[in-house]
């Protein structure tokens, strides 16, 4: 019977997906993300500093396409907080990502406006 291989990698706290240990991003004392949270996070910041985002961070639909749906109207972005990464959401995901973490908003002034609380 072979031994079973040894795998040096290491969970991403945010995407809960596995990594090379050496992949990782340190953005502070014993913090750490995975390339594509810490690419996700900036793409964020970015946006918020005046610059809007290609796609949503979720399902990647790009805001151009949005806004060929609806020529002449704002296309609402949305910013999450998810595990301390600021991502960007269409509306679609971002009623999709409130239904999923409404636990958190029972009880404030947004879930009594999103009809949660």
């Amino acid at each position: 019977m072979d031994a079973p291989a040894i795998i040096v990698g290491r969970q991403c706290r945010y995407c809960r997906k596995w990594y090379p240990k050496g992949d990782f991003v340190l953005f502070g004392p014993g913090l750490e993300r995975c390339p594509k949270c810490q690419e996700r996070h900036l793409i964020a910041l970015d946006a918020l500093a005046g610059n809007p985002p290609k796609e949503c961070a979720f399902c990647h639909i790009t805001f151009e396409k949005l806004s060929d749906k609806h020529p002449g109207e704002r296309v609402p972005m949305v910013v999450h907080m998810i595990d301390g990464t600021y991502m960007l959401a269409c509306q679609v995901c971002d009623i999709k990502i409130t239904e999923l973490t409404r636990h958190l908003f029972k009880g404030t002034m947004f879930g009594k406006a999103r009809g949660i609380a």
